[in-house]
């Protein structure tokens, strides 16, 4: 399982630019986090305002990893799995020290990770099954589709957490914006339960039999994933 894994992923970075701007896209946003951690609360608000402009500028280039892909011609459910992958990775950057700021800010990280670890876990465990699990697979018409995979959805979900995180990290790095931080994470935790719970009730139909290629080869990667969340949160939990 281990070998097929990094063979895999020694052959997609070779030939994928995609793949690497997820990559540099994480160590951005982490990056920033710590800054903006190490400052606790002594920066001013131009500082504040430029690492929260970089942060948002580092989500901004998850729009553009998929775009190269697709000119490339080289999209793939690899590519779709690192997406996902390190795009979870930078906000559990965030979400390790914003937990620490305040009660309500604890209560919001634990309701989005809970969320991310469980769908996290049915995946790795579809894939350890035998079954792959498509990633941004379409879900069929109806009160779920409205919720998990309409534009409508994903916009709002996507904007409510770039404002949230942006907002935070300005409250992190100054001392300031903590009340509208406060305001947007709590937005951000019932949107994420709201579609989690709608994504987790879909999940059994979007499981499809047999090993086929790649996503037999992911089952490390989503081992990875889940295991790296429930450390995230087991450490939230613990220092709380």
């Amino acid at each position: 399982m281990w070998h097929s894994f990094t063979d895999l992923v020694r052959r997609q970075f070779a030939h994928s630019a995609a793949n690497w701007i997820s990559l540099y896209r994480f160590a951005m946003g982490a990056c920033i986090v710590v800054i903006a951690a190490t400052y606790s609360g002594r920066a001013g608000a131009a500082v504040a305002v430029l690492l929260a402009t970089g942060f948002l500028c580092s989500i901004t280039l998850d729009a553009v990893d998929g775009w190269v892909a697709r000119r490339q011609g080289k999209s793939s459910y690899f590519g779709s799995f690192v997406d996902v992958f390190f795009d979870r990775s930078t906000e559990y950057a965030c979400w390790l020290v914003l937990a620490s700021e305040s009660h309500a800010w604890l209560i919001c990280v634990i309701v989005i990770m809970v969320r991310d670890v469980l769908v996290d876990g049915t995946k790795f465990a579809s894939a350890l099954a035998g079954h792959s699990l498509e990633i941004g697979v379409k879900v069929p018409a109806g009160w779920r589709h409205t919720v998990v995979a309409s534009r409508w959805s994903k916009g709002s979900y996507n904007a409510i957490k770039a404002c949230a995180i942006g907002a935070a990290i300005v409250a992190v790095a100054s001392g300031g914006a903590k009340t509208l931080a406060t305001v947007l994470l709590g937005a951000l935790a019932i949107h994420s339960l709201v579609r989690g719970v709608a994504s987790i009730s879909e999940l059994p139909t979007t499981i499809r039999g047999g090993r086929v290629g790649e996503p037999h080869e992911l089952t490390a990667g989503f081992a990875i994933q889940f295991l790296v969340g429930v450390g995230v949160l087991s450490t939230i939990l613990m220092r709380s």
